[in-house]
């Protein structure tokens, strides 16, 4: 990844106004671009980490009936290079 690309995020969070505020967030960062994927239900979040195409992911804790924890148990074996 060279200092130009934007660097790929991945969100998973259920609730659209969390979903928004954080890509606000994002925008105010001036000193790089951010590509943000919003997974927002476990299943394309899980699907989305076992893509290994994100840089860095963002998992909210409670997620419906599961915690984010859960979320990573379940892609364990492909977050060996995501923080």
């Amino acid at each position: 990844m060279s200092d130009s690309s934007p660097i790929s995020v991945l969100l998973i969070e259920d609730d659209e106004d969390d979903y928004f505020l954080t890509l606000d967030l994002f925008e105010m960062i001036e000193t790089r671009d951010f590509a943000v994927t919003w997974a927002e239900d476990v299943e394309t979040g899980v699907a989305e980490l076992r893509s290994g195409k994100h840089d860095i992911c963002f998992i909210d804790y409670r997620l419906g009936p599961i915690t984010g924890v859960e979320v990573l148990e379940r892609c364990s074996e492909a977050l060996r290079t995501t923080p």
